[in-house]
């Protein structure tokens, strides 16, 4: 009854806070967006805003928090779009990553399932806290959000990675501890309640997973990871568009062997992030296409000087290179040997 009781005076107390509060979070995102400001004003509007966001979002953990220690979290199950789910999810966090120069990088397998049968709210929660967290403790470099099945296809993987500052092994031990964060300086330089990781460990925990963390160190990143039970949803739970067959992944088909004017054909993945490179190849590798990935531009140069000089007679490769802004060839005298 006490339990029931603290239950119901959260759930009162947070939603008298939280209406007045959205309220606040509005009207200063119609200042930004709608009135001409001077720089001071801007300022002053953009503090209310993002402190306005952070006391919410301290308030709705608070809240969980309080449901799951009373056992009164219900969880939501019906079918839904794994991929809306993660798209979703990066449209929110895409211009705090860019707003610190960090480079956001999302893969989700082709071999993915279209539609799982849960709570896509919850999911998407977790997803959120985790990638926050990264761009977060991230002051350069890059986060990357990986989804995939399993080996046998029963479990769908999750797997946010940053290079970010890192944890030591005592400190993942205090990381999942209520109101606990890495060390004492953290809620001082970053915020936050130190409840985020405890209910997406509890939320995965609920659903049938579990959610892991590893590191080298500190200043070498880390790495979350998660799954969840694959549970694909009955067709009378799915809409007419989830019913729709997945049109299949066109693969490449190589030319049949002795034709006239044969080619083999390569497609090189150029990129400095070995990230982004393993995320290029994997869909490549998706797509049938015989492929490579490569650092920088100069080692497509290399590449090219080690095949044979062909003829109209003789088998062709043609080597297709995906490369991001950055990759710049440095000699007239390369780039002939590439066009060749």
């Amino acid at each position: 009854e006490l339990m029931r009781s603290k239950e119901m005076f959260f759930a009162m107390v947070s939603h008298e806070m939280r209406t007045p509060l959205t309220t606040c979070i509005g009207m200063a995102e119609i200042l930004l967006e709608t009135t001409a400001l001077d720089p001071k004003q801007r300022e002053c509007a953009h503090s209310i805003s993002c402190s306005g966001s952070a006391l919410l979002s301290q308030i709705n953990d608070l809240l969980d928090f309080s449901k799951m220690q009373s056992g009164m979290l219900v969880l939501e199950c019906r079918a839904f779009a794994l991929h809306d789910c993660v798209d979703r999810t990066l449209d929110i966090v895409q211009s705090k990553a860019e707003a610190k120069g960090l480079r956001l990088v999302p893969w989700v397998s082709a071999q993915a399932p279209r539609v799982l049968l849960g709570d896509p709210g919850r999911l998407r929660q977790v997803l959120l806290n985790l990638l926050s967290n990264a761009i977060k403790f991230t002051p350069s470099g890059r986060v990357c959000l990986r989804c995939h099945p399993s080996a046998d296809m029963s479990r769908v993987e999750f797997e946010v990675q940053d290079t970010g500052i890192g944890l030591s092994e005592g400190t993942i031990g205090r990381l999942f501890q209520p109101f606990m964060q890495a060390d004492a300086t953290m809620s001082r330089r970053f915020g936050g309640t130190g409840l985020g990781l405890v209910i997406s460990r509890t939320l995965i925990e609920l659903m049938g997973g579990e959610l892991t963390v590893a590191s080298s160190g500190e200043g070498q990143g880390s790495v979350f990871r998660f799954w969840l039970p694959r549970r694909d949803p009955p067709s009378s739970l799915l809409t007419a568009t989830d019913l729709l067959p997945s049109a299949p992944l066109p693969r490449f088909q190589p030319p049949p062997a002795g034709a006239p004017l044969g080619y083999s054909l390569t497609v090189v993945g150029v990129h400095s992030d070995p990230a982004v490179r393993e995320a290029v190849c994997e869909q490549l590798e998706a797509l049938g296409l015989p492929h490579c990935g490569l650092s920088e531009a100069q080692e497509v140069v290399e590449l090219c000087r080690t095949l044979p000089a062909g003829s109209q007679e003789q088998q062709r490769t043609v080597i297709l290179v995906l490369s991001d802004e950055r990759a710049e060839v440095r000699e007239a005298g390369d780039l002939e040997v590439v066009q060749q």
